[in-house]
Parts: C-alpha cells; structure tokens; sequence
C-alpha cells in the first residue's frame, strides 16, 4: 500500500497512468482521489488543447524570428532583442494554439444532456471505486436535502453524494452491478420527451423522463438495467420544483 506522498509524485510523474497500487490508494484516500481528479482533468485538458493541426504559415513565423535572431546587431543591445523575439514568438504560439484549439472542450452547460452525462462520469470516474456500502440514513439524507423521499429501498449503495449537473445540483448514486459499477444521476429540470439509449466505447444505458426532469443510468457493456430503472422510478418521490438551485446556493 503506497502513500499519499508516492501516490501524488507518480501522478505528477503521468497523470494518465493507474497502477493497482494507485488505484488502491484513490480509492481509499478521498483526499487523494480528489486531487488526482483535478490534475488529470487539467492534463486531459491541455492535451486536447495541444492535439491540434499547425498552421502552415507558423512555419515562417518561426524563420522569421530566427531571421531577426540571426540579424547583425552590437552586443550591448543582442540579449534585449533575443528575448523580444523569444517573447513574440511564445505569443505567436499561444494565440495560434488558442485560436486552433478543439472546440469540444465546452463547459457542462453548453453540452447536450447525453454529452454532460458522459462528462460527470468521467470527470469522476474514481468515484465507481468507492467500495462502499453507504447506510441507508446517508443516502436518504442526501434525497432529503431536495425534498425528495425514499419510498422504499433502492439496494446496496457504493457512493451518495449531491453533484452539480448540466445546469442544476443533482443526486449522484453509484449501485453494484453485475459488469461493474452503475452510475445512476437524478437531474431536477432535465426535461426530456422520452427515453433516450446512451453509449461510449465502454458505457452504455439510459435517459429516463420524470415529471421533474431526469434519470441517468450507465453501467458497463452488457449490464441488465431495465429492471433497476423501474426499481429507481419508483423508489424515488422527487417533487416537481426549482430544488436543484435552492441546493445549489445552500
């Protein structure tokens, strides 16, 4: 079992590697686990920003820099005007990456409500590896904080927590399944006209109406949801209601 100080500095060192040592300690360590979300969002982050076509006329930016580098000049007045150029070509770099940069890196707002689903899972990924249980009393408190009530018991709980969704604070659940862990979001005022199937290359489920908005279900590949879909519905008293931003401000 590693440390947080171990864990932290072979994070840094590839923020995008998970040894079995990592993960255990991420899933131990909620401190850790948090931390590790924020730097591997950020590398993801500038990855994406990075993974861009460079203009042809960068090129002969870059020349002509050199050009001016390599013009004859006194040597009083050379390391003044090395580092001008060197200055004017790292803003060269910078708006030409900024300008170019992959347009899919919008905010949770601006995405569409599959996208965002999708987007809360991965950006919390290491949340399905809480090993949980959760009492029963925790999970019932954080439905309460909405209005909402449990009618009857939802099943074993592995993580319980209010998490802002696309445009409101939600409930976000993670169940036991059968393939792995099951992702289940209640999102107040996520209308929708009907269920709506929804998959990557490894989730898959489902976009269930409500009267007050919305119910996420993902799990992996090849997991059995339609009978926890019909469990969660009605298992769940959920007031229609602006709740999600009264929880928001609190």
């Amino acid at each position: 079992m590693i440390d947080c100080v171990t864990f932290r500095r072979r994070l840094l060192e590839n923020p995008l590697q998970e040894t079995r040592a990592m993960a255990r300690h991420e899933a131990n360590c909620h401190t850790c686990a948090s931390y590790a979300q924020q730097v591997r969002s950020t590398e993801r982050a500038l990855q994406d920003m990075l993974d861009v076509d460079v203009p042809p006329e960068l090129a002969e930016r870059v020349q002509l820099a050199v050009s001016y580098q390599r013009a004859p000049r006194t040597e009083r007045r050379r390391p003044l005007q090395l580092a001008t150029a060197a200055s004017l070509l790292l803003a060269v770099l910078v708006g030409t990456l900024w300008l170019t940069r992959p347009q899919g890196l919008e905010p949770p707002h601006q995405l569409t409500l599959s996208e965002s689903v999708f987007h809360h899972i991965d950006d919390e990924i290491h949340v399905l590896r809480q090993p949980g249980p959760v009492g029963p009393y925790k999970v019932e408190q954080v439905f309460s904080r909405f209005g909402a009530r449990l009618t009857r018991a939802i099943g074993p709980v592995s993580f319980a927590a209010e998490c802002k969704m696309r445009h409101k604070t939600g409930v976000h659940l993670v169940i036991p399944g059968e393939m792995g862990a099951i992702t289940v979001l209640f999102m107040p005022g996520e209308m929708t006209d009907g269920p709506q199937a929804i998959a990557t290359a490894r989730f898959e489920g489902e976009i269930l109406p409500t009267r007050w908005g919305s119910i996420a279900i993902v799990g992996e590949h090849g997991e059995h949801l339609d009978a926890l879909a019909g469990r969660l519905q009605q298992s769940v008293d959920w007031p229609a209601g602006d709740y999600g931003e009264k929880v928001a401000a609190s």
